[in-house]
């Protein structure tokens, strides 16, 4: 019982405000082994809006060689469209993803900011 309450103790709650409201966008892939049997090396999502900017998912499903994610799934948030944004720009995002992995029925989350 001790124990228990250590681990409860140590809980850390987060509190933050913001300008724009929460947005999420779903990337659905139905056959994530036709990927890997295609070879496909990079895949991307539509674009989407959220905080005022167009963003898109890209996909590396072997791992970006390249960042040396070979291996590995690889996932990144990325501003589609740059040419509008004013020369040394820099956006901060607060961003939660969210990988779903149906055969284990488990999901991994992604966190960054």
């Amino acid at each position: 019982m001790e124990e228990e309450l250590r681990k409860d103790a140590a809980i850390e709650v987060l509190r933050s405000r913001r300008d724009f409201h929460p947005a999420h966008y779903l990337f659905k892939i139905e056959h994530f082994s036709v990927l890997l049997e295609e070879d496909i090396e990079k895949c991307e999502s539509d674009d989407f809006e959220a905080g005022g900017y167009k963003w898109r998912l890209c996909l590396y499903p072997k791992g970006n060689k390249e960042r040396n994610g070979n291996g590995y799934i690889s996932l990144y948030l990325v501003i589609s469209d740059t040419r509008n944004l004013p020369h040394g720009w820099e956006v901060n995002a607060q961003f939660r993803l969210f990988v779903y992995n149906h055969i284990e029925n488990k999901y991994l989350t992604i966190e960054g900011g």
